[in-house]
């Protein structure tokens, strides 16, 4: 129904420039045909500029009052961006419609002058009320329903290329973070040497192997990947780190490698009895942390594990 009643203003909205266009070449002079062309691209103006202003009223209203946020942005950003270009558009030839045509056929101008300002007119008119057209249909449910598949289509192409984008850290630059994580007390250190270099080798393993990229998924698929080997059946090495510290010191290592997101990281590494670090609770200590103040110092410590040594 809705469709019908798109597809009918559309009907109208030709028919009636057709009548005009028309019943201007017949019976109105040029300089009449131009002056009421002039007033029809005005009332274009101001009937799409209110469609507009409506609205960003529903928007401002729906977000002051309800709370609710009806902006889109995937639909009403290329709405928004749709309406300025062909706005602008319409504006511009309205401009250059009053100050070319209207102003010259007001003048006493010569009959050759007014015949072709009959026919400029003519084809400004059509393109202008097709502008109008497309400003119409950019605020309509026909719209939403052709460009967000369209957009939903490119955002998975676009995941899709991002998933493949792969960040492995090289040895070396495990090993120089280790040695960091050491000289600033934040490794627990076992009494047999070649156990800690059998942890090392493991960590060495996992942070440079070239596995798929970790996706933010559920924990429960943990146990999937301990089986694939991806993830150790224990922590390989113990942090002596704060719950916001350790949040810090995740999040920074995922900028080293983005194979492993935070849950997996925390299986990884574990607390001072080696079982691994309760994922849930480190992002609420890391957001105490920052209304107590003290998370510019814990994040001042990690980063200097991080430091690249020359």
């Amino acid at each position: 129904m809705k469709k019908l009643k798109a597809n009918l203003y559309s009907w109208i909205l030709g028919v009636l420039t057709l009548v005009y266009l028309i019943y201007g070449w017949m019976y109105l002079d040029a300089q009449r045909f131009v002056s009421v062309g002039n007033i029809i691209l005005f009332v274009l103006l101001i009937a799409v500029l209110a469609l507009f202003l409506r609205k960003c009223l529903i928007w401002y209203s729906a977000f002051m009052l309800v709370g609710k946020k009806p902006f889109i942005k995937e639909v009403d950003r290329p709405r928004v961006f749709f309406f300025t270009f062909f706005y602008g558009l319409l504006l511009l030839f309205y401009l250059v419609f009053h100050q070319y045509l209207m102003i010259p056929l007001e003048n006493n101008v010569t009959k050759n002058q007014m015949s072709e300002g009959r026919i400029e007119a003519t084809i400004m008119i059509t393109i202008s009320v097709f502008i109008f057209a497309l400003l119409i249909f950019t605020f309509s449910k026909k719209f939403e329903k052709i460009y967000l598949p369209k957009f939903k289509k490119t955002s998975q192409n676009l995941e899709g290329s991002k998933v493949s984008v792969k960040k492995v850290m090289k040895k070396e630059r495990v090993e120089e973070i280790l040695e960091n994580l050491k000289e600033q007390g934040f490794l627990f250190l076992e009494d047999d040497q070649e156990k800690e270099e059998k942890q090392k080798n493991e960590l060495i393993r996992l942070l440079t192997s070239n596995r798929r990229k970790s996706k933010a998924t559920r924990m429960s698929e943990i146990q999937n990947k301990k089986i694939a080997d991806d993830i150790p059946l224990n922590p390989v090495l113990r942090l002596n780190m704060k719950n916001a510290e350790l949040k810090i010191f995740f999040k920074n290592l995922r900028k080293e490698t983005n194979l492993f997101h935070y849950y997996e990281l925390a299986e990884i590494f574990g607390n001072e009895n080696g079982r691994a670090f309760n994922y849930n609770s480190l992002s609420t200590t890391a957001g105490g942390s920052k209304e107590s103040g003290t998370y510019d110092l814990y994040e001042e410590k990690i980063l200097e594990v991080f430091k690249e040594n020359s």
